[in-house]
């Protein structure tokens, strides 16, 4: 499993025991691949919202793990529930609703505040009210945080079958190895302990990185 965060002015691979065509017994009690991101900051384009940021760290894993499902929190949150990747895949590869699935949200939730709070820790209005679907759309509202999406979701409607409206760089930008990552049949280069991939992977990760990018 590979674990992208966000800090500020830096990607660095943390943790690489990945070797290549090895494998190793005690591999399995290890991080594969640890690697901290931030999106380029420049006082001349916008760079402090979230969506951007996110952006950014969909690009970059593409071509470094390509999983087809991520877990996203806020920098101030963790996932204090292990089974939560199990409960999500539950839904996530029902063959009955997967295919209208994007994400699975958990709510965030407050517990042991006061009976007479009064600003709204239970957050009600997220929790009761708009994520039983009342977005207007008849859809639940996406909060931002604590949930996991199909990365394939991100990238076509519900009734687009594949990916294969996406064919160039006016789609998704100019990197070969991003657009290479949307195809159904690709196969991750990840870094790895050959220095030449790596250097190469993480060039390309700086730019799909990069405030200017899209």
């Amino acid at each position: 499993m590979n674990l992208l965060k966000l800090i500020r002015k830096e990607m660095e691979v943390i943790q690489n025991d990945a070797v290549d065509g090895e494998v190793k017994e005690n591999d399995q009690a290890k991080v594969a691949l640890l690697i901290y991101v931030s999106r380029e900051e420049r006082p001349t384009h916008p760079h402090h919202f979230k969506p951007g940021a996110l952006n950014a760290l969909l690009r970059v894993s593409g071509i470094i793990s390509n999983s087809p499902y991520m877990l996203v929190l806020d920098c101030d949150m963790n996932c204090s529930d292990p089974t939560s990747a199990r409960q999500a895949m539950c839904f996530h590869i029902d063959p009955d609703i997967s295919p209208s699935l994007a994400f699975v949200q958990f709510p965030q939730l407050f517990h042991n505040l006061s009976k007479n709070d009064i600003y709204n820790d239970l957050l009600r209005t997220g929790c009761e009210v708009q994520w039983y679907g009342l977005d207007g759309l008849r859809g639940p509202l996406l909060s931002g945080t604590g949930f996991y999406t199909k990365r394939e979701a991100l990238f076509r409607s519900p009734t687009q079958k594949d990916l294969s409206h996406i064919r160039n760089r006016q789609d998704v930008g100019c990197s070969n190895d991003f657009i290479t990552s949307l195809h159904p049949d690709n196969k991750v280069k990840a870094i790895s302990n050959n220095q030449h991939v790596s250097s190469r992977l993480l060039e390309e990760a700086r730019l799909l990185a990069s405030c200017t990018y899209e």
